[in-house]
């Protein structure tokens, strides 16, 4: 028999510990947000979209690539996109 045993090594039981807080503290976030509180509860003020917008066709000039005897050069030409607008 020793004087002094050696003593066992807990390495595994801040790491057991901490395991158990995280889990512990997910279980609370989800039971919160199936409750609706929380950042991942839903709740009933959504956004809601504009009824008074719509698409109109709009004309511009810009400059787009024309070739000309084998060189490129740039012409204003009137070009049509389609936007939205909301009053």
């Amino acid at each position: 028999s020793e004087l002094f045993p050696p003593q066992r090594q807990r390495r595994h039981r801040p790491l057991l510990a901490a395991a158990v807080f995280v889990s512990a503290l997910a279980a609370a976030a989800l039971g919160l947000s199936l409750a609706g509180l929380g950042p991942l509860g839903g709740g009933n003020d959504g956004v809601q979209a504009d009824s008074n917008c719509k698409f109109v066709t709009v004309t511009r000039l810009e400059q787009t690539p024309v070739l000309v005897n084998g060189q490129m050069k740039f012409r204003d030409q009137p070009v049509q996109r389609r936007v939205k607008r909301c009053s």
